[in-house]
């Protein structure tokens, strides 16, 4: 009776510790963030669609937008969410740097429209220049002038591209890193039970 209430209080002790460590690691990283935003490229946005085929479209968009987005800034790990077509950018740092993300994002904006805008642009150009009964009969005019027939819902650019607010989660959520700790106090304590018993075993072979 004795050595098992002992064991008991040994294993009491470790979940103690395990769970204290847990608690610590919290207090020290209570001000580490996650941040997500959603960027979404509205439907009718006519830009960049003479550079897409349209049996994939998304797809190219994607790739297109982040390359703009990774050319004007690192601050964010850019993925595609293919299921609700739309990127998503994500950061994770302390929350007084909060700030600077939302500077970054809104330079991000910023720069995707610039370039939709001289998308726009570029291909009026082309339409201008190629007038040829030849040209205007072209796959390539066609989509020319798909590129530019919405432009006038986006003057200068504006509404080519939407931006979440922030969705704004601790980088370490207490409830998973408890559930972590506990999980971990209980293999610990297992361990412990088990060398244990080999040692008491060994030890009485031994006397034996």
């Amino acid at each position: 009776y004795r050595g098992k209430s002992k064991k008991i209080r040994v294993i009491l002790f470790i979940m103690a510790i395990c769970m204290a460590m847990v608690l610590l690691f919290l207090y020290i990283n209570k001000d580490n963030i996650k941040v997500i935003y959603s960027l979404k490229i509205n439907q009718t946005t006519p830009g960049i669609l003479v550079s897409c085929d349209s049996n994939n479209n998304f797809a190219c968009q994607t790739t297109m937008t982040e390359d703009v987005i990774q050319r004007i800034t690192t601050f964010f790990h850019t993925s595609p969410d293919v299921k609700n077509r739309e990127i998503r950018l994500e950061w994770s740092g302390d929350k007084r740097a909060l700030p600077t993300a939302e500077e970054e994002i809104s330079r991000v904006q910023a720069s995707i429209i610039k370039w939709y805008a001289s998308e726009y642009h570029n291909g009026r150009q082309v339409l201008d220049e190629i007038q040829t009964p030849s040209a205007i009969n072209s796959e390539l005019y066609t989509k020319m002038i798909y590129l530019t027939r919405n432009w006038s819902l986006y003057p200068n650019g504006d509404g080519c591209v939407t931006i979440s607010s922030p969705e704004i989660k601790n980088k370490y959520p207490a409830a998973i890193c408890l559930a972590l700790g506990f999980f971990l106090s209980i293999v610990i304590s297992v361990m412990f039970c088990l060398v244990k018993k080999m040692v008491d075993e060994y030890q009485q072979n031994s006397g034996q």
